[in-house]
């Protein structure tokens, strides 16, 4: 075999290892970052991407735990014994919003970001929880059966002026505020009242920052649909759903 064939050979045989290697750097990498026997849930990145907030059953209860986003450098935030979860960062990062049981029911509580400085800013015999800031860091919305039913609430970051935003008879949770500020999405069981099978079935819904101008995104009879999240540029929700019959991520697409 004289050289140039083997230069030839050589050189395609660069090349497809070097589209192997574009392919291979190219694929999501997927790294476990916790490693304890007991669950470690609803991780959320800090606004500088640096940490990584979450709810951890390590110690025997459910407390707020933080780490570094490669997963080194664990620290416990909250140490009661009653149960604490889940939780978020204020839009500058500064502080944590969290549900915590400690009083006996679930209330918001919030802390500075090392966990010092913990101040409840729901108290009453009924449930909050699922807090989430607004953009603008002002607000915090979260859902709460303090009426008698699962409905959408929203106050101000120290915890006064604690308005309803949904009213209905249906249960709904899980609110998230859009990038702009603007429109909070969350998920519903609202329906056609008519319809046998409307407690079997939970939608994702969406409405002004006011609660007005509520509308339903998604259908689909037996459809459980939860927790929906909007992408950064406002173009996709991202939510869970049993609708392939097991729980699995789905994003729907905004016109």
């Amino acid at each position: 075999m004289n050289k140039k064939i083997i230069l030839i050979v050589v050189i395609i045989l660069l090349l497809v290892a070097g589209g192997v290697f574009w392919w291979w750097w190219n694929q999501p990498k997927l790294r476990q970052l916790t490693f304890e026997p007991e669950s470690s849930l609803v991780p959320r990145f800090s606004p500088d991407g640096k940490e990584i907030v979450f709810t951890s059953d390590r110690t025997g209860t459910e407390d707020i735990w933080i780490m570094n986003r490669d997963g080194t450098n664990p620290r416990q935030l909250t140490f009661d014994e009653y149960g604490d979860g889940p939780s978020s960062f204020s839009p500058d990062g500064k502080e944590i919003v969290f549900g915590s049981r400690r009083t006996g029911n679930w209330d918001i509580w919030i802390m500075n970001r090392d966990g010092t400085n913990q101040r409840q800013l729901t108290s009453g015999e009924y449930n909050d929880g699922l807090p989430f800031f607004s953009p603008d860091g002002k607000e915090i919305v979260f859902g709460s059966d303090r009426a008698d039913n699962a409905d959408i609430w929203i106050m101000n970051r120290d915890g006064t002026d604690q308005r309803q935003l949904t009213f209905d008879e249906f249960a709904d949770g899980s609110p998230s505020f859009s990038p702009d500020g603007k429109e909070i999405v969350f998920h519903s069981n609202m329906g056609d009242l008519d319809r046998e099978d409307i407690f079997l079935s939970n939608h994702i819904w969406i409405m002004n920052r006011d609660g007005t101008d509520q509308r339903q995104l998604t259908k689909g009879e037996f459809a459980i649909d939860s927790t929906p999240f909007f992408s950064i540029d406002e173009r996709e929700i991202v939510f869970d759903s049993d609708r392939g019959g097991n729980f699995n991520i789905w994003i729907l697409e905004l016109k």
